[in-house]
């Protein structure tokens, strides 16, 4: 018993059980979140379950812009109004006569549709109000002509009603054209029964009207939806009046000395009267029929309006229709004051609807609760439509809003939003409907995943034809929402600015991307024939230019314009190209993540630490490259990060559950290892002791060399034991400013020092510490060397070489004896540039390759010339690092003067680079550099170089 016991307890100490409890979890997690990420308010309860999401959306956005760009269908553009069109027709908004004949003119030429990410809600009336005013005046100024001019006025006045020009223009091409409208988002959260008293808000707003006009609106088949009958209807319109009319009452209680009120009561109404709050509310509807009709005559419209501002009634109107909306939120509820009327007409509404047969009005009640379940569609309101003379004459319309994620991003867009139980479709989904003659129908079902059912889920989006024929079928996600798969970024469609179309020539100038011959996609100009560029293109119309679109954020770019979605979104559908979700998802998901994490726990909890390694590398790079070739190339989007994040959570955390099981036995290996090598590489292999396996990892770093100057000469002075200490001296100072500025020392030479940086532990800064330690360095052999002069021994001086690139760095050498280093021809390259220093006269050479990383750091250095190394055919330049911060004024004079010799000598001009050189060395008499040029330039002045002579100094030794 107590073996088993010790077994058991062994078992649960263990990785293996460790990462089987940790998989369990994963697991479970994996299916809350696709339960909970249907359902904001779940979302914003769980802010984990959202940061998931946002990090799910990132990795939507990474595979989408490593697939790269690709061509849209060329029958969709952009239509815009770009700075080319503002800086030729004047800014924006434009008068409305230029689109007017921007739309004649492309659809006279062969467009097959026009679908506006514009919207034309405002009057432009300013001419024609300023056209009444001169009318006035002059009647007054000239009254016997006052006729006469009068009709010129009014010719005048129909030349510039723009609205009037653009409506009917719109009229004539109505079957083609797709108007834009907007939304706000829906403020309430009620229950879904409650869906039928907001829908009769919508039609007392007559924006039910004007969607129920429409050609292709979406058809809904819900199992659950119950239909309730027109009695029932007519019964809350009735009260939505009455609500309406006690709002207009109280105004004309509480405001007894109001103009408004004078005015009804001087003419007869008593503001008590039922027919005078309806008068007051006809007016504040907007609707003048009606109020010409309640007011007899006796009352005149614009004199009325002038005694309110239109902010007072807009604001009266706001308060009408949140009495509305706040009897909604009572509907059906114990708090509802309709329920007495509902049961006193109960006979009358049950008649004439079989479902409510033998149904007590409580039981009907019941019935209704019970059936409507929560629908996924988003739910909208306060709508802004066109002007009322285009909403006349319009005949498809489509929502512009976009669908931004909570990080900004528009990665997805709503085929449709609801108004109630009115389903209203998006602009490129509406246009896309147009052009095929498609109708739609949305699938509503409830909630499989609900125990009890609260909610329906939407299944599927399906497409018939003209003669009733299923010809496709949209997969959209359970709240009737679609991935836009873009093209890439902006500019992937055709741009042709409204000023080509105005401008009328027979070729248009268009903007696009297109590949060219290094497989890159560039905006280029380009000139197109009208006639046939037109042929078939369907336009989305909006802004572009700077100040005036909208702005989004989308995976391929940061500032996209906002009209350029709904064209990504029209091509997905005409090219049936979407980025769709597998519903089946939620449920293989977490169980394969079971799977997956008990397989791992078990291989990872019997492995190695570089096993393992190997085991997670090639199960991350197999699940992104299965998903890569043949899940989301072929349009399916997965949530991938949940298996990448299950191997890479298991590995990291039982990884480190073995590392504390083994702490001690480290700490007695980091004690012994520590006495051979420094502490930055123990630390990084007892991190990962696969860094104990032969092999290394390409880097970009530094390499330090430095060597003793003469040190032979210094040897022969000196016996083994001086020798020895003066080494001694010398190589521990040097060593502690390498570590002190975090590099890491590789091996002594003798006297020469090899280091790098960057490695083991990575910097970004790595050659700004590399040239620091080799300036302190210097400074301290200043140092040594008053010392050495007081001692009476050998002066010491050193040269040190800097270069920085690519370097393979890892543990080097046999089974038997290893060195933590680094190879390859930029190390080379660095021991090179030590040795030249003796050419030069100088003590630090640093590469080109290193000073372009320190060039925004306060380094001085100047360029001293252009080399082929030995065992190097390409040249390099090389430069002297001289100090870390400001230098002396002489100092500036002598840099650049220098500077304008070694310009002067490349040129050829070589008594100029001389004399230069001459005023350099006037300033530091001792520059070595400055002498070896003087004698090449004499040398050329004597001999001069050949035509290939390319200022390339090849060094002949090491």
């Amino acid at each position: 018993m107590k073996s088993a016991l010790n077994k058991i307890s062994a078992l649960a100490g263990s990785a293996l059980f460790m990462g089987a409890l940790l998989s369990i979890v994963l697991s479970y997690f994996a299916h809350f979140y696709y339960v909970t990420y249907r359902d904001q308010q779940l979302l914003d309860r769980y802010p984990i379950i959202a940061e998931v999401e946002r990090l799910h959306n990132q990795t939507v956005d990474f595979r989408m812009r490593r697939r790269g760009p690709r061509p849209g269908t060329q029958d969709v553009a952009i239509l815009t109004i770009d700075e080319k069109a503002i800086q030729k027709y004047g800014r924006w908004p434009w008068p409305r006569t230029l689109i007017a004949d921007v739309i004649e003119r492309l659809m006279e030429n062969g467009a097959r549709s026009i679908s506006f990410d514009i919207i034309f809600s405002e009057k432009q009336e300013d001419v024609l109000l300023s056209l009444d005013e001169l009318n006035q005046k002059i009647k007054k100024a000239i009254p016997l002509q006052a006729s006469q001019i009068e009709s010129l006025i009014a010719e005048e006045k129909k030349l510039k009603d723009h609205d009037q020009r653009l409506t009917e223009v719109i009229k004539k091409y109505s079957d083609r054209l797709i108007m834009g409208a907007i939304y706000d988002e829906f403020e309430f959260r009620p229950f879904p029964y409650q869906d039928t008293c907001f829908l009769n808000i919508a039609k007392v707003k007559k924006v039910y009207d004007y969607w129920d006009k429409e050609a292709y609106l979406i058809g809904v088949q819900n199992a659950m939806e119950l239909a309730l009958p027109e009695s029932w209807h007519k019964v809350l319109l009735n009260h939505f009046n009455n609500l309406r009319m006690n709002v207009s009452y109280e105004w004309l209680i509480k405001n007894p000395e109001h103009d408004l009120v004078k005015t009804l009561t001087k003419a007869g109404f008593d503001p008590k009267k039922q027919t005078t709050v309806a008068l007051l509310t006809s007016f504040i509807d907007g609707d003048q029929k009606k109020f010409n009709e309640l007011s007899l005559g006796k009352l005149d419209w614009p004199h009325f309006q002038s005694q309110i501002p239109l902010s007072e009634r807009v604001d009266w109107a706001n308060q009408m229709e949140q009495s509305l909306k706040d009897y909604c939120l009572r509907y059906l509820t114990s708090k509802d004051e309709l329920t007495e009327t509902f049961k006193r007409q109960w006979p009358e509404i049950s008649s004439d609807y079989d479902k409510f047969n033998n149904l007590s009005f409580e039981e009907a009640k019941d019935l209704i609760q019970m059936m409507n379940l929560e629908n996924p569609v988003h739910h909208v309101d306060h709508w802004l439509f066109n002007l009322e003379s285009i909403r006349q004459v319009t005949e498809h319309t489509g929502t512009f809003n976009a669908t931004q994620d909570k990080d900004g991003s528009v990665r997805r867009a709503k085929l449709f939003v609801r108004n109630g139980s009115l389903f209203i479709p998006s602009l490129a989904f509406k246009t896309f409907l147009v052009l095929k003659d498609f109708y739609p129908t949305a699938e509503l079902v409830p909630n499989p995943y609900e125990n009890p059912v609260e909610s329906s889920i939407l299944t599927q989006v399906f497409l018939k034809d003209a003669e009733d024929q299923h010809v496709l079928t949209i997969p959209t996600d359970h709240r009737g929402q679609i991935p836009i798969n873009y093209a890439g970024p902006q500019k992937m469609f055709s741009y042709l600015s409204a000023a080509e179309v105005l401008d009328d020539d027979k070729d248009y100038q268009i903007e696009q991307r297109i590949l060219n011959a290094q497989g890159e996609w560039v905006e280029e100009t380009l000139t197109v024939d009208k006639k046939d560029y037109l042929k078939n293109k369907s336009f989305v119309f909006g802004a572009t230019a700077t100040g005036v679109y909208d702005l989004r954020v989308t995976p391929f770019e940061e500032n996209y314009p906002g009209v350029e979605t709904h064209a990504n979104l029209l091509d997905n559908l005409l090219r049936q190209d979407y980025l769709k979700t597998n519903p089946k998802e939620e449920v293989y998901m977490p169980l394969a993540l079971l799977f997956l994490g008990l397989i791992f726990s078990l291989i990872i909890s019997k492995l190695g630490a570089v096993a393992g390694l190997i085991i997670t590398l090639v199960s991350v790079i197999s699940i992104y490259w299965i998903d890569s070739l043949f899940i989301f190339s072929k349009g399916t989007v997965i949530t991938v990060l949940f298996p990448l994040t299950t191997i890479l959570f298991l590995y990291t955390f039982l990884t480190f559950f073995k590392y504390l099981t083994e702490e001690r036995k480290k700490q007695q290996l980091k004690g012994t290892f520590q006495k051979y090598v420094s502490p930055e590489i123990v630390n990084e292999i007892l991190k990962d002791p696969s860094k104990l396996e032969l092999g290394g990892i390409k880097q970009e770093m530094t390499v330090f060399f430095s060597d003793v100057r003469g040190f032979t000469t210094i040897s022969e002075k000196l016996d083994p034991r001086a020798l020895s200490d003066l080494l001694n001296h010398y190589l521990t100072p040097m060593t502690e400013i390498i570590f002190k500025n975090s590099g890491t020392l590789d091996k002594y030479m003798g006297d020469a020092i090899m280091a790098f940086f960057g490695a083991p532990v990575p910097s970004q800064k790595h050659a700004a510490q590399a040239c620091r330690a080799a300036l302190h360095q210097i400074e301290k052999l200043f140092e040594l060397q008053k010392i050495y002069q007081e001692k009476g021994l050998p002066m010491i001086d050193i040269g040190i070489g800097l270069n920085t690139g690519e370097m393979s760095v890892g543990n080097m050498g046999s089974q038997t004896v290893r060195n933590y280093t680094v190879m390859g021809d930029s190390v080379n390259l660095g021991s090179r540039l030590e040795g030249i220093n003796k050419e030069y006269g100088t003590r630090i050479i640093i590469s080109e390759f290193t000073v372009k990383h320190i060039e925004k750091e306060n380094f001085v250095y100047r360029e001293i010339d252009w080399v082929k190394v030995k065992g190097k055919n390409e040249p390099v330049r090389i430069f002297e690092l001289i100090a870390e911060g400001e230098v002396s004024p002489d100092k500036v004079n002598h840099l650049n003067h220098f500077k304008s010799g070694f310009e002067l000598y490349h040129k050829r001009q070589w008594q100029q680079a001389i004399d230069a050189f001459n005023l350099a060395l006037s300033y530091e008499a001792s520059d070595q550099t400055s002498q070896l040029y003087i004698k090449r330039c004499q040398g050329y002045m004597n001999e001069p170089p050949n035509d290939q002579w390319d200022g390339v100094f090849t060094m002949k030794t090491k």
